[in-house]
């Protein structure tokens, strides 16, 4: 008897998880936004719960009033970044010929020490990559941008306007107190998490960026504010997206120059930044808080991208640290979440307890 519950509890499982994956997969178009609008409503109120520990004549500033500074603040980010990127990506097409220019010169010198007697051709080697595949999936994707980012900005706002009321509705559906305090325990502990993270993760970001721009300026390279905002956007992919935040600016620079010392230049500056403040700087300030191994790091990189592209990549993070938390909080998946943790040690919330 209890071998058969146990295959049924097996059956229920697989059932299950090949359900999530089928409603991932095919929901995307409805749950990707749904997800980047509930991780930048967590961000309006973690800057406007920042906002409102500010004094002004020993007065704490109205919330909705922190919240709307908040939201305006951001919107005003999010525009300027949109239009940094688009006006830099239209002067680096600008910039095309001379850059074409520079890879010949670079192709006869690499040719020349490497005793080659025909010069390679990059350019040809170029022309022979068939790229229209991945040009229409790229006019795609901007053509879809504008209609996300209004649907986004719909859910936040909703998110926004019934905030007030998810307390009720939580004491609604669970009368009893103490499950109802282990849920609100629960929804606590995911969004220190979370606001932890992505303050801890925007700041690394940030210092990264600025110290990468300064290295940009240094050596010359064109557009060196669009390529610092690409280093701060490309460090919130773990792994990943510290490489091709070394690697992009890199390779401008060799093109850029008829000459290999200033890519080179930019590898170690960039590379040298990036090791500093993610493997040094970041791990001091952030401690073991996320409680995720790296192991699962990279394959939830893997499982998301495959499942929701680039932007599933930049949602890995976030929605792993929420997983670990809601897998913890159930005896029997505990044991997962311990397989998924850093040291094998979960949080259990508790009431009465801080999480």
């Amino acid at each position: 008897m209890e071998a058969n519950w146990k295959q049924l509890l097996a059956l229920v499982w697989f059932a299950a998880l090949v359900l999530g994956g089928t409603l991932l997969i095919f929901g995307r178009d409805v749950l990707l936004p749904f997800f980047v609008a509930v991780l930048l409503w967590y961000f309006i109120d973690a800057t406007a719960s920042a906002i409102g520990n500010l004094r002004l004549a020993e007065r704490a500033l109205p919330r909705w009033l922190c919240r709307t500074f908040s939201l305006v603040g951001i919107a005003s980010v999010l525009y300027v970044v949109g239009a940094l990127a688009s006006a830099n990506i239209a002067a680096v097409y600008d910039a095309a010929p001379l850059y074409k220019s520079n890879i010949e010169k670079l192709s006869a010198r690499l040719s020349e020490a490497l005793g080659i007697e025909s010069r390679l051709d990059i350019t040809a080697l170029v022309r022979d990559i068939d790229f229209v595949p991945y040009l229409q999936d790229l006019a795609l994707g901007l053509a879809n941008i504008a209609g996300v980012s209004m649907l986004v900005a719909l859910y936040v706002v909703f998110l926004l306007i019934e905030q007030h009321s998810f307390s009720a509705k939580i004491k609604a559906i669970f009368p009893n107190q103490p499950a109802r305090q282990r849920v609100e325990m629960l929804l606590s502990q995911m969004q220190n998490r979370l606001e932890t993270y992505i303050w801890i993760k925007t700041l690394m970001s940030l210092l990264t960026a600025i110290a990468s721009y300064a290295v940009l300026l240094l050596v010359g390279v064109d557009y060196a504010a669009f390529w610092a905002l690409l280093i701060f956007l490309l460090n919130y992919i773990p792994t990943i997206g510290s490489l091709l935040a070394t690697a992009f600016p890199t390779l401008l620079a060799l093109v850029q120059f008829d000459s290999f010392a200033p890519g080179i230049f930019v590898l170690a500056g960039c590379g040298a930044i990036q090791f500093l403040v993610g493997s040094i700087l970041e791990p001091r300030i952030a401690g073991n808080r996320l409680n995720i191994s790296p192991l699962v790091v990279l394959l939830s990189l893997a499982v998301w991208g495959s499942i929701w592209g680039i932007a599933g990549m930049f949602l890995a993070m976030p929605i792993t640290v929420m997983l670990v938390i809601v897998l913890a909080h159930f005896p029997a998946t505990r044991p997962i979440a311990i397989l998924l943790s850093s040291e094998g040690q979960v949080d259990i919330p508790e009431p009465g307890r801080d999480s």
